[in-house]
């Protein structure tokens, strides 16, 4: 290389180390700036550990915390903030870089803030952890956000059969494909609604058939218990392929709201248009 060409490549080091010394300095200026906004910024532009970790745990600003936080691998340190952070937004981004299932855990059942709970479920993969804050955490709220986590299928059935919630039982039945439990959900449930979710599921034309004729769902106590009954009834009818079954329906069935049920079906089997269809 001749002397003009190493005088270039000279030149070239000296500027960009004084770049890279500058930048460095305005970045340490930036992050003891007054103005959390500038600090903010200034975050979001370091990558170095240490620093990040120091920012995250002792800013005054909880939103530069935030952004620190969300530069972190540290996980002994993330760990540190999910259980000494005041502020729930700065806890719940710590949260989200966790990956210590132990530490998960812990924040699923012990933060004092839902949000909180609800992102470290999020995150949790022990199945009977899971099934045990969908059944005996008292918040509906956080009870659904677990079902949502489960995968056993007869854990899912049987909060579906049981909670008083209506939407963590409808989260329980959408995770359901086995076809006996939904039945089992459709005729034992005790939220008429999530037993009608549990019939939409349905396939399966034994079990359907099985539900539409059930006199135990329209001779249970309770005028609305016969009305959620029939109803459950009606609806499998609805899905009902036997033409033979559902005319002995429609012509036997002692509730006026399945005996229609079964005439409707028969009417969309055989192609003809209910009154009022065009």
């Amino acid at each position: 290389m001749n002397r003009v060409g190493e005088r270039k490549r000279l030149r070239l080091w000296v500027v960009g180390g004084l770049v890279l010394q500058m930048t460095g300095l305005i970045g340490c200026i930036s992050i003891t700036s007054n103005d959390p906004s500038i600090r903010r910024e200034a975050v979001r532009q370091l990558s170095d550990q240490t620093t990040l970790a120091g920012v995250a745990q002792n800013d005054i600003d909880a939103d530069v915390r935030c952004a620190a936080v969300e530069r972190l691998t540290d996980q002994a340190v993330l760990a540190k903030i999910v259980i000494e952070d005041k502020q729930v937004a700065v806890r719940k981004a710590a949260v989200s870089k966790l990956t210590d299932q132990a530490t998960i855990a812990s924040v699923a059942q012990h933060d004092t803030d839902v949000d909180v709970r609800c992102a470290a479920i999020d995150k949790l993969d022990d199945q009977a952890l899971l099934v045990k804050l969908a059944i005996e955490e008292p918040n509906a709220g956080i009870r659904a956000v677990a079902v949502r986590r489960v995968t056993n299928p007869a854990s899912l059935a049987r909060i579906a059969q049981t909670d008083s919630d209506a939407d963590v039982c409808r989260a329980a039945v959408a995770a359901v494909t086995d076809q006996a439990l939904l039945a089992k959900i459709a005729t034992e449930g005790t939220i008429v609604r999530t037993r009608l979710a549990a019939v939409e599921r349905m396939t399966d034309q034994a079990l359907l058939s099985g539900i539409a004729v059930a006199d135990k769902l329209s001779t249970v106590d309770g005028t609305n218990g016969v009305a959620d009954g029939n109803a459950v009834r009606a609806a499998a009818v609805i899905k009902l392929d036997d033409k033979a079954l559902l005319a002995k329906i429609k012509s036997e069935d002692k509730s006026n709201a399945v005996r229609f049920a079964a005439e409707v079906r028969l009417m969309n089997l055989e192609g003809i248009r209910q009154p009022g269809q065009r």
